[in-house]
């Protein structure tokens, strides 16, 4: 994993993860970088989610790790 996309405004962007040492960007970059697959790990509110990345552009697919393991190509 490259990097963890955050909203916009938290103060957890220019920080790291704990351990494995990801950066954390501001999610504009998912939107410029269109990465392959972008990891959905706010699985309670997933499908939300990727309805608004859609309509912000994003194009690659999500993989939704819960409640049960899945990738997602249309939305």
């Amino acid at each position: 994993m490259s990097y963890i996309g955050e909203k916009r405004g938290s103060p957890k962007i220019g920080l790291y993860t704990p351990g494995a040492h990801i950066p954390v960007l501001d999610e504009k970059v998912i939107f410029e970088r269109q990465p392959e697959c972008a990891i959905v790990l706010s699985w309670h509110i997933g499908e939300e989610l990727m309805k608004l990345y859609r309509r912000l552009g994003f194009r690659g697919k999500f993989i939704m790790t819960l409640p049960v393991p899945r990738i997602v190509d249309d939305i």
